[in-house]
């Protein structure tokens, strides 16, 4: 599957990351939504965000 190239991502919303300002697309077709938000794949929370603040701070 090649969402981008199908326009797929035409249709759908878009969340927006803060840090980064990222967009990020809320569905994708045949990838479980869950996935799709990176803070959703990690099991510790509070892992994630120190993690995050350490690549913030890199840029």
């Amino acid at each position: 599957m090649d969402a981008i190239h199908n326009g797929d991502f035409n249709k759908v919303e878009f969340a927006k990351e803060a840090d980064f300002e990222l967009q990020i697309p809320t569905t994708c077709p045949e990838v479980p939504s869950e996935i799709l938000i990176p803070e959703n794949t990690w099991k510790d929370q509070a892992k994630f965000r120190e993690v995050k603040s350490k690549l913030v701070n890199l840029f």
